[in-house]
């Protein structure tokens, strides 16, 4: 799964978007910014700039999993994102 991160605010002098560290959890799924598609620049995301967030996950035999994405960003007053992940695997 990706997940677009954009930074949608107005252009103020010497601030960007700052994301992570990025987290997923339980350890079936992990995840990085995605370096060939919009990667993370350095000093975050100036106005427009999109970076691309990749998850995967990689089940251990026949389960069915949740989990959360966890994106802290500077944006939203601080807060951080929470994205519900569930995923099914079958042997």
């Amino acid at each position: 799964m990706s997940v677009s991160c954009t930074n949608t605010g107005s252009a103020l002098p010497g601030i960007a978007l700052t994301i992570g560290p990025l987290d997923a959890g339980p350890s079936v799924f992990t995840t990085a910014f995605d370096l060939t598609v919009d990667p993370y620049p350095d000093g975050g995301l100036n106005p427009g700039q999109s970076a691309q967030v990749d998850v995967t996950y990689t089940p251990i035999g026949a389960s069915n999993d949740t989990g959360s994405l966890i994106i802290p960003s500077n944006g939203g007053q601080g807060r951080t994102l929470y994205i519900s992940l569930t995923g099914s695997g079958q042997f």
